[in-house]
């Protein structure tokens, strides 16, 4: 069976192998190589910030780890090099549409986080091109791996959802696309939560909330319409400080009442509330090794278990983390923050 499965791995690793330019005005002024772009901001020291021998920890399941976790995922080691990257820019318009924010410091200016936003949007357009592609694979090991019927039901559930996703990242590409051209930052909102010291936890990552932080629903993330996201972006900043961005587009009212509910909690809880969310629901993050071995076995699996948890109603599932903020001790504090709610 495990061989069975390597091969269709090794095939599925083919499918993901995707290349392609996000750039706005692509294929117009493409060059010939499509290199593989890093989502997490590398000014500042991206990932080599709370790398450890130029490795993280991050998400990165294959068949063969999830047959042996019965479909638990688990943090791998990876280089820093190929985590948090994707084939999604060639290397003139990665390099010249991102420049302000890979060689400039992180203000939180309008035009950093629209681009911040972007990024975030383009790699999910673009795993989310990658997944549907590899669903008659997964399908496949699906029946070589004896998968019952609950399970099969499930996957294809997930695969739905999976269309529906597609379709509205391609909408909020297309959007961002004007608002790229333009250079009219008007219709996004954003706030930045300062950190006091490198964030542990790095991400860039489009979530579609589907409940705020008291638990009540946002929206209905299976309905057929277009859903309302949120961009959130944790970065390293030049003076090994840290911090973290959440964008959405001024118009929408889900995320705008998620971060209301953010501010609500009080100081004691708020970072575990924010690094929670982005363990929760950004797949595409990456964890500092030091920390991590910091934690006592037990703490690391209060962190996987969250991470595994989908997106859970936080009344049902996330209160002992809220009502006892030092379970888990990220090691940061947030210095200050700040909104941009205008151009």
């Amino acid at each position: 069976m495990s061989r069975a499965l390597a091969d269709i791995e090794s095939k599925v690793r083919k499918v993901r192998d995707y290349r392609v330019c996000f750039h706005p005005e692509a294929p117009r002024g493409c060059s010939a190589q499509i290199i593989a772009s890093h989502t997490v901001q590398r000014c500042g020291g991206g990932l080599s910030a709370i790398a450890q021998q130029n490795h993280v920890y991050g998400c990165l399941p294959n068949m063969i780890q999830l047959g042996r976790t019965g479909g638990f995922v688990e943090l791998t080691r990876i280089g820093v090099h190929q985590a948090s990257t994707f084939s999604g820019f060639c290397s003139t318009h990665d390099c010249r549409l991102f420049k302000p924010v890979e060689t400039q410091i992180f203000s939180g200016s309008a035009e950093q986080v629209a681009l911040l936003t972007f990024r975030s949007v383009a790699r999910e357009l673009w795993e989310k091109r990658v997944r549907i592609r590899s669903h008659p694979l997964m399908r496949e090991a699906l029946t070589k791996g004896g998968s019952d019927a609950d399970g099969q039901r499930l996957f294809e559930a997930m695969a739905d959802a999976d269309e529906l996703d597609l379709v509205c990242a391609e909408e909020i590409k297309h959007d961002l696309d004007s608002i790229l051209v333009q250079q009219d930052w008007s219709a996004l909102a954003s706030i930045v939560f300062w950190t006091d010291r490198v964030p542990p936890i790095l991400a860039s990552a489009l979530i579609y909330p589907e409940f705020d932080f008291e638990g009540r629903q946002l929206q209905d993330v299976y309905s057929d319409g277009r859903l309302e996201v949120i961009a959130v972006n944790a970065i390293a900043s030049a003076d090994r400080k840290g911090a973290i961005i959440f964008s959405w587009f001024k118009a929408e009212s889900a995320p705008a009442q998620l971060i209301e509910s953010l501010l609500s909690l009080s100081e004691s809880v708020l970072p575990a509330a924010i690094f929670r969310f982005i363990v929760e629901h950004a797949e595409n993050h990456y964890v500092a090794p030091e920390w991590w071995s910091s934690l006592a076995s037990d703490r690391r699996d209060v962190v996987l278990q969250h991470l595994n948890s989908g997106i859970p109603p936080i009344r049902l599932h996330g209160s002992q983390w809220f009502s006892n903020p030092a379970q888990i001790d990220f090691g940061v504090g947030i210095d200050r923050v700040t909104m941009l709610t205008t151009a």
